[in-house]
């Protein structure tokens, strides 16, 4: 019998443009942990503190992270994905 033909993948690349890079080399890799968490963690003090930040100056960094553009973008990005 014939060799079935192997499916094509021309569906494939519009899906990759969709999906973010797996990482943002704008960002510190604590930065990018923090993307990724905040989408999953009830508060943003949470978040960086699973992203690597501090107990005590997690409330600090993700205020201030929450204020970067840049991660904004990156939250946006990863929530679309």
């Amino acid at each position: 019998p014939p060799a079935e033909a192997a499916p094509t993948a021309e569906a494939a690349p519009a899906e990759a443009a969709a999906e973010p890079p797996p990482f943002d080399p704008g960002l510190t890799p604590r930065q990018e942990r923090f993307c990724r968490y905040y989408l999953t963690e009830p508060s943003a003090t949470r978040a960086a503190i699973k992203a690597g930040y501090s107990e005590n100056g997690a409330g600090q960094a993700a205020h201030r992270m929450l204020k970067n553009v840049e991660i904004l973008q990156r939250i946006d990005a990863v929530r679309r994905s």
